[in-house]
């Protein structure tokens, strides 16, 4: 199909783009590097272009969930599996993405003493270029690990629950696919080395700025995943 194939060219150009832009700014404290302000409009730009994406990406999902529900309605019986796994797909994605904007709502509102409804509205978070506190490094770190260096804290928000999530979209994606390989390239496309990362404290101490971006990033690679999985079951042979 002509569209995969122009996605998956997406794909890779978002992966290089991010990938330069993320490496040109300092994961650390602003004040680290003397370059606070650098910093700042560096993650402005990268975080507003991965939500961009995520937004016109949705638009296209539409699509595709309407191409789904079209092959079953054609096929009956013989596809409803795979369409049953393409809506359990849709809801465990849905789910996933809700929860990392409330993560993001949580932690800006907390960082800049803000009411929800002063963060987010119809899904859509608060630009970075509005935030004083975007530098703050110890409020997200406190909220995602807790105070306790030795370890890591539990509950709603943390990064152990975070890695709980991205196990169950992992378990719910290895459903629809046998193939050792295929699964194991899923992981890689999804940067999975990322929820090891949120476990271990690898963005312990990030400003907020960053740990927003990053946060973005991965919906996005969530998205894409569901728009590669869905296209999956539409084109499947068996």
């Amino acid at each position: 199909m002509i569209f995969t194939r122009n996605l998956n060219l997406s794909i890779v150009i978002h992966r290089l783009i991010f990938a330069g832009l993320i490496n040109l700014i300092p994961l650390g404290s602003a004040g680290q590097y003397g370059g606070k302000k650098n910093m700042y409009t560096g993650y402005t730009a990268i975080n507003e272009g991965l939500e961009k994406s995520r937004s016109i990406l949705g638009q296209s999902i539409d699509k595709i969930y309407y191409d789904l529900t079209l092959k079953y309605q054609t096929e009956g019986d013989v596809f409803l599996s795979k369409f049953n796994l393409g809506m359990n797909i849709r809801d465990t994605t849905q789910k996933l993405i809700t929860y990392i904007n409330e993560l993001k709502v949580l932690l800006i509102a907390k960082c800049e003493d803000l009411k929800r409804y002063e963060i987010e509205a119809q899904d859509t978070i608060i630009s970075l270029k509005y935030l004083k506190n975007y530098d703050d490094c110890i409020t997200p770190s406190e909220i995602i690990y807790g105070t306790l260096n030795s370890k890591p804290k539990a509950g709603p928000f943390s990064a152990v629950e975070l890695v709980q999530k991205l196990n169950h979209f992992q378990q719910t994606v290895d459903s629809v696919f046998v193939d050792n390989t295929t699964t194991n390239s899923l992981d890689n496309h999804l940067g999975y080395t990322t929820r090891h990362q949120w476990k271990s404290g690898g963005f312990k101490n990030k400003p907020l700025a960053a740990v927003i971006t990053l946060l973005s990033k991965l919906q996005l690679d969530i998205k894409l995943q569901e728009v590669y999985i869905i296209n999956h079951l539409i084109n499947a042979t068996e």
